[in-house]
């Protein structure tokens, strides 16, 4: 299967950096809001979910994607990070450039 990844946004959110992408599944699927968040320590990927009351009105949240077995995550983790890594570090040479402006 061919994974394609188009980073839409990437932001700082305190510590950590976080991008939006979107996943194409060979070219035919489109999986929108996946996210990647870059922090010190670790890289954590965020699969879209919805969030719902349960019966007792705590809140649940269920992925609306996701792959089914590890070799699956491995190859969606590595695809995010390549198109990720890019924008990460381009974001932060625009960050060192800035000038504040008085």
């Amino acid at each position: 299967m061919q994974l394609g990844v188009k980073v839409n946004r990437v932001y700082r959110d305190g510590n950590a950096e976080k991008a939006i992408c979107t996943v194409t599944l060979d070219g035919q699927y489109a999986v929108h809001g996946v996210k990647v968040i870059k922090t010190n320590n670790s890289v954590y990927t965020l699969m879209p979910f919805e969030a719902r009351k349960d019966a007792e009105g705590k809140d649940v949240f269920k992925d609306i994607f996701h792959p089914v077995n590890a070799d699956a995550r491995k190859a969606l983790k590595e695809a995010l990070l390549s198109a990720c890594e890019p924008a990460f570090n381009e974001r932060a040479g625009n960050r060192d450039n800035d000038v504040e402006e008085k």
